[in-house]
């Protein structure tokens, strides 16, 4: 009599379960067409060409061949497509939605001036959304391994790694309202170019930044635009942790940067720099300095950094559209974005003129 007892409640356990499987997995296919439907709905073009279900009994997985996102028709209009997406939903923890972004893929820009295509490759590519208790964001983070990058007619790129995490900040407080709690490039190999790289070598051995981003606007009209509200709204951004490994150039620095009237960099840093010298022949190979300046420039920054061990340890100032090491001005910072482009989506990122 237990015996049958004792079967019937594992076969009602199971029939209940897969009734809540079934639930759950409707539901979240249907939420991924709700929330596509949203964006169109926004002038945002959303889709996908084909969904497949399965990962039964454990998982929800839902696998989009083909998903795509354009952003709507104003130059620069800024597009991304995929050979294939898959979204996982774990049925006993709802909050949280993890992505396989491995694969291969595309982003382009349409602009005035013309169409730029980046083709990329993710060997193992991970992503995890989770929220709160009231569906708000309580932590972003991505983990992308093996990443290959080739322009259209431009220059290719590879990354070892890139590591993201992201969370929102305290509400009740004054700190930022969105935090980065890390960004880490590990082994990133950029094109062969002329000037900054000429010296400093095509590898970024590491590029790790955690960052603060204080009264940020919601998002809406573009990049331009936002920058503009978030600048105007007395925005800025916290960097509590900077690295950079970069051929013999090491730097640590922390401070905090905005934007000025014409979306330039806008900032005070406290650095501590090894191979300052370097710098100084790559501002010059790009065009920044004069080979006299140049000189003049090593020798000043050399005399401080003997003064203080071999490391050279000056604030790093970001005004007037100049980036200064020290007393030393050495680089001219171009606006984020065009004129034409302010209350738009911005172009790829242009190196300094």
């Amino acid at each position: 009599m237990r015996y049958w007892l004792l079967t019937g409640a594992v076969a009602l356990a199971a029939v209940g379960y897969v009734a809540f499987y079934m639930h759950v997995a409707g539901g979240f296919v249907a939420g991924i067409d709700v929330w596509l439907e949203a964006r169109r709905a926004e002038g945002i073009e959303a889709g996908y060409r084909r969904m497949a279900r399965d990962g039964f009994p454990f998982r929800v997985v839902v696998r989009l061949a083909e998903p795509r996102l354009a952003l709507p028709e104003e130059p620069p209009r800024l597009a991304w497509q995929a050979e294939r997406l898959a979204l996982v939903l774990q049925p006993w923890d709802l909050r949280h939605l993890i992505f396989d972004l491995s694969g291969s893929g595309q982003l382009q820009a349409d602009g005035d001036d013309g169409r730029r295509r980046i083709d990329y490759g993710v060997a193992d590519g991970l992503a995890s959304y989770q929220t709160d208790a009231a569906g708000r964001l309580f932590r972003l983070s991505a983990d992308l391994q093996q990443v290959a990058l080739d322009e259209v007619g431009g220059g290719a790129a590879t990354l070892a790694r890139a590591q993201l995490h992201v969370r929102p900040g305290e509400a009740d407080s004054l700190d930022a309202a969105l935090q980065l709690d890390r960004l880490r490039l590990d082994g990133a190999r950029l094109p062969e170019a002329a000037g900054w790289f000429r010296v400093l070598g095509p590898e970024v051995m590491l590029l790790q930044a955690d960052l603060g981003l204080e009264s940020a606007p919601p998002f809406r009209g573009g990049i331009g635009a936002w920058l503009e509200r978030w600048r105007d709204g007395g925005g800025d951004l916290q960097l509590r942790r900077f690295k950079l490994v970069w051929g013999e150039v090491d730097i640590e620095a922390t401070g905090t940067l905005a934007l000025d009237e014409q979306l330039r960099p806008l900032g005070a840093l406290t650095a501590r720099v090894k191979g300052h010298e370097h710098l100084v022949d790559a501002a010059v190979a790009a065009g920044q300095m004069r080979r006299r300046d140049g000189e003049t420039a090593k020798a000043l920054l050399g005399l401080l950094a003997r003064s203080a061990g071999g490391v050279l340890a000056v604030p790093v100032t970001l005004q007037d559209g100049v980036a200064s090491l020290g007393p030393v001005p050495l680089v001219r910072l171009a606006p984020l974005l065009a004129p034409d482009d302010r209350s738009q989506a911005p172009p790829s990122p242009a190196p300094p003129r």
